[in-house]
């Protein structure tokens, strides 16, 4: 096997040989162990490498593990210099450093590898020699090398350095097989593989191998069990030795279809409890509600070859008997391995889709292909292949869907074609947040004439995903033209309208379309899945928390499935708590939603990133959110949504405004005001008194004080409580002296209790700046307190340390007129290296390159005649400068 996705490995095995260590290599069969140290003998620039043979026939023999590797050292050592070690007898206890001096005293004079492969194989005393070997010897011209399978604390290898191969994640093993084909895989083929691999390279290369090129084209039906070889059988005799022939017996039966109800199997075997839990234990089967299934694809596949044609015929024609009152869709299955019938087809394509309701994604899809198996042109089933799409999106497993759609797209029928363009359209704007150029309309004039209700579901579907981006223009151009059409809207089409609507008025500050709609949702008028959580949407945006509450759990409570909306319902509540300001709440949801998108990924990645991004600043982890600000990044400038990127610098920006770094602050909030262009309602966004706040505490009150009034002018076209708070919170910090004190004290008499306890907070925190700076330091101790308080209620304990510190730390006068002579940037660079932070730290707490931070400094040491960072600092806090 050719070394793929091992890079990393192989750098940190040769990082600590060249250390001087002798390393353990582990990994299962089949992980790329011997690819990898072929790799770094190639690499590694020694001048001899020397293998040390075993055979696990020799495991029983005492000592003979060690009896080869001095055989195989004689190599290394004239004549013989490399002699016998006493092995038995009352001398064990010194074999283990007699073996260590031995290793020592080789006269080796060029760069020398020694590897031991398989080295757990060897006997136990051995084992135990060579562990004690391994951790005693270092340094010189000899490095050794010892491959395993598996390591823990109990090993005798343990203690030593260790690189071990992990088993691939998913992504990892699809650009595996994608690596392995390089040329016309198809992502179904390739995602296929990948679940049945488990993350062993030698599988995934065996079951591409074993796959007929049409099927790794995605040409045809994914017959599945997979086909398997040679190496499969290896790795599956290693990890589960010989299986009794009762339980082979079971999982023959069970490997005959995705799903195996119990009744026939009990009728079969009368011991099959206690063969199931111990296969169950093994990892072998799972158990779901009334039905069993191979969790291990490998060896389903291996047990389904062991039998011949005429075998699984007549045990399929067993099976469709005994399933006929218990599952008559097991009976349909097993029916289409024995009985010709031309509805077959048309059967299974319905039973897969019932199936996927379920949320049986991986039966579903067994389903759906045995159907594409029966069936001799897949587009004259277009319609069935198109719901088994609908059901295979909602579970996010958008590569089948994909495959569905692709099927499905070739029919003659004008209505199927539309409606597949219609879902690949919502579901690569799930899996990107892309959409088609608004120059090219996925629909021509003909079709519109033809088949105008799928071209009017067509168009409000790209009307809800440009709502989504809030792109609003776009959307409502595309709800008229759909209006325009009229035509007599299904349930669907209707509850489509209706949300994209709910969207538009939202996003504009109107309430009246989103609370005539809560309205019927209490009068039970609609319970769907869709319709409620885009009703959520809209009361956050309008700020009826409460609602959006109710509402969000209620749906919560009634999508038992792991859906991309269920994942969507917890980033949703996440964000309903953040402006409501119950962060300790939000925090507990932001976990939550992590969790569900680990089981099925949301239908707004966007959003669920941003939040990602929220959590980790709201914890002071900037370091760690950078990773997922990059990522936000990339996935932005792929679906040229600058919304998102705008979001992305108002989070960004608030956060360096907590932490006291208002001109970089700026930088950002100042991005988002470009392109943020175009949103009326200020309450989307919520970056404005952030901005406003950053202009007057950088110095450019002037221009805080144009910020404000465009503020309170879009207020006055979309009104909200949030705006009306923040709004005097800025006019208190614009507001000079004494002067100040009266409108603080105005802001906070007009913040009630139902009122963000988070907000309050902030207000309380800069009336207790202002009192500071005007010289009332007791009064603004005392404020600052109590803030500290509020935030802590909320939920904050981060901002609550933050603001109770600043209440007790000494006020700190820096030298005005050595900092006048410092831009914005660069002041906030040389606090924070008064602070004493590094400059890869400073880097990552102000969101800009290492590069950009040394520049700055060497700009200020430039400006103030200093030459070092001690200099600086001792210039700073006007001690003499350090000779």
């Amino acid at each position: 096997m050719h070394l793929i996705n091992r890079h990393g490995e192989l750098e940190r095995l040769r990082t600590l040989l060249d250390q001087g260590l002798s390393v353990v290599l582990a990994g299962p069969q089949g992980s790329g162990k011997t690819a990898l140290l072929g790799s770094l003998e190639r690499s590694l620039g020694v001048d001899q490498v020397v293998h040390v043979p075993y055979n696990r026939a020799e495991s029983s023999i005492r000592f003979s593990g060690l009896d080869i590797t001095m055989s195989t050292l004689r190599s290394l050592a004239p004549g013989d210099f490399v002699r016998d070690v006493i092995l038995t007898g009352e001398d064990d206890a010194e074999v283990p450093e007699r073996f260590v001096t031995l290793i020592r005293s080789l006269p080796v004079t060029l760069p020398t590898l020694l590897v031991f492969d398989d080295a757990d194989a060897m006997d136990a005393d051995s084992q135990d020699v060579l562990g004690h070997v391994l951790r005693r010897f270092t340094g010189g011209l000899l490095r050794m090398v010892v491959s395993v399978r598996s390591i823990d604390s109990r090993s005798p290898f343990s203690g030593a350095p260790t690189v071990v191969l992990e088993r691939f994640d998913h992504s990892a093993s699809v650009a595996l097989a994608h690596q392995l084909v390089p040329d016309q895989l198809a992502a179904e083929s390739a995602e296929l593989v990948a679940r049945a691999g488990q993350g062993n390279p030698l599988a995934i290369q065996d079951l591409l191998e074993n796959m007929t090129p049409r099927q790794r084209r995605g040409e045809t039906a994914l017959q599945r069990p997979l086909r398997t070889g040679a190496p499969v059988k290896s790795l599956l005799d290693d990890e589960f030795g010989t299986l009794d022939e009762g339980t082979r017996e079971i999982l023959k039966v069970l490997s005959l279809a995705p799903l195996t109800s119990y009744g026939p199997l009990r009728i079969r075997f009368p011991e099959l409890w206690e063969r199931l839990d111990d296969l169950e234990a093994a990892g072998v089967i799972e158990r779901a509600g009334g039905y069993l299934y191979f969790a291990n694809e490998l060896l389903r596949s291996a047990i389904y070859q062991e039998m011949d044609a005429g075998t699984r015929a007549e045990m399929h024609r067993r099976m469709s008997e005994q399933c006929a009152a218990a599952s008559p869709r097991l009976m349909r299955w097993h029916n289409s391995f024995w009985i010709a019938d031309d509805n077959q087809s048309a059967e299974l394509f319905a039973d897969a889709c019932q199936i996927l309701r379920e949320g049986r994604a991986d039966a579903g899809i067994e389903f759906c292909e045995r159907a594409l198996q029966l069936c001799a042109e897949p587009s004259e089933h277009a319609h069935a292949l198109l719901d088994v799409a609908a059901q295979l999106h909602v579970l996010g497993d958008f590569v089948f869907a994909d495959r569905c759609i692709r099927l499905a797209g070739g029919s003659k029928d004008a209505a199927a074609r539309i409606r597949a363009r219609t879902l690949s359209i919502l579901t690569e704007f799930c899996r990107t947040q892309s959409l088609p150029s608004g120059f090219h309309r996925p629909w021509s004039r003909m079709e519109a004439s033809q088949e105008p209700t799928e071209v009017a579901k067509l168009q409000l579907t790209l009307a809800l995903c440009h709502a989504w981006k809030r792109d609003l223009t776009e959307s409502q151009e595309l709800l008229d033209s759909a209006a325009a059409l009229q035509v007599d809207f299904d349930d669907e089409s209707r509850n489509l309208s209706e949300s994209v609507l709910i969207l538009l008025d939202s996003s504009r500050g109107r309430s009246e379309t989103t609370l005539a709609a809560f309205e019927k949702f209490v009068d039970g008028e609609f319970s769907e899945t869709v319709p409620g959580v885009i009703l959520a949407e809209g009361l956050i945006r309008t700020e009826h928390y409460n609602r959006a509450r109710a509402v969000l759990e209620h749906i919560d409570e009634n999508s038992p499935r792991a859906t991309i909306w269920k994942a969507w319902i917890s980033t949703l509540r996440a964000e309903n708590e953040i402006r409501s300001g119950q962060i300790g709440r939000a925090l507990e949801l932001a976990d939550e939603a992590r969790s569900r998108h680990s089981q099925c990924r949301s239908i707004r990645e966007d959003r669920f990133l941003l939040l990602e991004c929220w959590r980790l600043l709201a914890q002071g982890r900037a370091s760690d959110a950078e990773a997922v600000e990059s990522q936000l990044v990339d996935y932005a400038a792929r679906a040229n949504n600058r919304r998102v990127i705008a979001d992305l610098n108002a989070l960004q920006g608030a956060y360096l405004l907590s932490v006291d770094l208002p001109a970089e602050a700026l930088r950002h909030l100042q991005r988002c005001e470009e392109l943020s262009a175009g949103i009326s309602n200020p309450n989307v966004q919520r970056h404005e008194p952030d901005l406003i706040e950053a202009l007057i505490r950088v110095g450019r009150r002037e221009n805080a004080a144009l910020a404000l009034q465009r503020f309170e002018k879009r207020l006055d076209h979309c009104p909200s409580r949030w705006g009306e708070l923040a709004a005097d919170r800025c006019e208190a910090l614009l507001a000079m002296a004494e002067r100040s004190l009266e409108k603080f004290q105005r802001a906070l008499r007009n913040c009630g209790l139902s009122d963000s306890l988070y907000d309050r907070a902030r207000l309380i925190e800069c009336f207790g700046r202002r009192l500071d700076e005007l010289g009332y330091h007791a009064q603004a101790a005392e404020q600052m307190k109590m803030a500290a308080d509020h935030f802590d209620e909320a939920g904050s304990p981060r901002a609550a340390s933050r603001t109770a510190r600043r209440s007790v730390e000494p006020k700190v006068t820096p030298d005005d007129q050595i900092l006048a002579q410092l831009t914005e940037e660069e002041q906030s660079v040389v606090e924070l290296v008064r602070m004493g932070l590094k400059n890869r730290d400073i880097a990552h707490r102000i969101f800009v390159s290492l590069r950009t931070v040394e520049l700055r400094l060497t700009s200020v040491y430039r400006k103030l005649g200093v030459g070092s960072r001690t200099e600086l600092v001792a210039r700073l806090s006007h001690q003499p400068t350090p000779a």
